[in-house]
């Protein structure tokens, strides 16, 4: 798994270091990566006024009736799910 990293937070301490100008121009010739940080969330469980069992969605709170238990991540806010917690 490739690790991603802030690039001014590098700049910093290589500056600290001493790191020489070329190097440092080496750093910002370095093309960016198209990531986005990873939305972690569970599904709450919850059973209707008609008998029904939904999921919904600990981050956005978007509730899901079909094949929600097999759903990786929310069709909404598009959150990671994780292993099942209790209600919170």
């Amino acid at each position: 798994m490739d690790d991603y990293i802030k690039r001014e937070a590098v700049l910093m301490k290589l500056m600290q270091d001493r790191c020489s100008a070329k190097n440092l121009q080496s750093i910002l010739d370095v093309p960016v990566a198209d990531v986005a940080p990873v939305v972690h969330s569970h599904w709450e469980y919850k059973i209707t006024d008609d008998g029904e069992n939904i999921g919904i969605c600990h981050n956005c709170k978007y509730p899901v009736s079909w094949f929600w238990e097999q759903a990786k991540y929310c069709p909404s806010c598009g959150a990671k799910m994780e292993v099942d917690h209790e209600d919170d």
